[in-house]
């Protein structure tokens, strides 16, 4: 049970990224940073996901987090 639920989560954190890189390349940064939490908040060993939402803070200007997230995304 609990091996499929982890499943479970992994699967819901790639399905966000897969929307989050859409939204990336329609340069709708705001949808894409919303589904770059959601698969962190699904899986917080996603590094590409704290990389992605690194980046389009950056994009946005909001350099304290980005800094977090990129920190975050090395370290994983």
């Amino acid at each position: 049970m609990r091996r499929s639920e982890e499943n479970a989560k992994e699967s819901c954190s790639n399905f966000a990224m897969k929307k989050a890189f859409r939204s990336y390349y329609k340069c709708d940064f705001d949808i894409a940073i919303k589904f770059c939490s959601i698969a962190i908040k699904n899986n917080p060993q996603n590094g590409s996901a704290y990389n992605l939402r690194g980046e389009m803070y950056t994009k946005k200007y909001y350099f304290k987090w980005a800094i977090r997230d990129l920190n975050k995304a090395l370290s994983l």
